[in-house]
């Protein structure tokens, strides 16, 4: 949250769970102080109870946290520290339970090509089911074989 005065803004943040850091920055000086709880409270009603401030000179305030709002949130302990694995699994679980997005992706893997062969899908994937069907016979096919085998051996040519 920011909080401009008239050359003074205060902002504070969080630099971990559990912790909120204070701070004051002059504007004109651009000097900056730590405050502790009490100042940032006692600078925050001096802004609302400023006998100099008319109906016309408001005070700003900007919270970002309906920004964060929708951001999902670990819950289990064991996620803290995982932030990009938590994100992934939140996406993909996302991504597959709701088939609007699974047309996009269906696209987005047709469409890379380099030196004119196809990376990801071929044009024969029509449809996400037939892409499902695919993909569950290659598990099938992939897992008879020895993990020992040279890709070589079974590679699509």
């Amino acid at each position: 949250m920011l909080q401009l005065g008239k050359q003074l803004l205060c902002h504070h943040f969080r630099p971990r769970r559990g912790a909120w850091d204070y701070v004051r920055v002059n504007v004109y000086e651009l000097s900056m102080e730590q405050l502790n709880v009490f100042e940032h409270l006692r600078f925050k009603e001096q802004l609302v109870d400023d006998p100099a401030r008319s109906d016309d000179n408001f005070v700003l305030a900007l919270d970002f946290e309906p920004v964060n709002g929708t951001f999902p949130r670990p819950t289990r302990s064991s996620s803290i520290g995982n932030g990009v694995q938590f994100l992934n699994r939140h996406l993909s679980s996302v991504m597959f339970i709701s088939k609007e997005y699974l047309e996009p992706l269906l696209d987005f893997l047709r469409v890379h090509k380099h030196k004119g062969h196809v990376m990801m899908l071929n044009d024969r994937m029509q449809s996400i089911s037939h892409l499902q069907s695919a993909l569950a016979k290659a598990e099938d096919y992939l897992s008879k074989i020895p993990p020992d085998k040279p890709y070589s051996d079974f590679e699509y040519v």
